[in-house]
């Protein structure tokens, strides 16, 4: 008998609810830092959906403050790599996603957090 197969089914059930909530929620709303999507190990329909559509963030809707999740491998590495340009230490941090596909720094306003997210997978 495997003990297992009950766990993973209720897991495989919940990544499905999940996935269907990430896909239905407008992008505006979205607040992947919530603490709900890690206990219950739901994050990756969320983070899924930011890579596709939307891989730098702005969240200003958390109940502390604004942050930035950054969800590409190579834009994780740039961002985490370059101190001197995205340090919120320097008054600095993103801007925006450009329609080129590319980051670029800009002073620090008021709205924008310390607090950043970063999750992806090398691939």
């Amino acid at each position: 008998m495997n003990i297992q197969t009950p766990v993973n089914v209720e897991k495989a059930e919940r990544l499905r609810l999940a996935r269907e909530e990430a896909y239905a929620t407008p992008l505006k709303d979205f607040h992947p830092g919530a603490p709900k999507l890690f206990q219950d190990d739901t994050l990756w329909p969320w983070f899924e959906r930011l890579r596709k559509e939307e891989p730098v963030h702005y969240c200003t809707n958390s109940p502390i403050e604004p942050y930035w999740s950054v969800t590409k491998y190579n834009d994780i590495m740039h961002v985490d790599t370059n101190h001197g340009i995205f340090s919120s230490d320097t008054g600095r941090a993103l801007s925006r996603w450009t329609s080129r596909g590319t980051l670029r720094s800009a002073r620090r306003s008021r709205r924008c957090s310390r607090r950043r997210i970063w999750t992806s997978s090398p691939n």
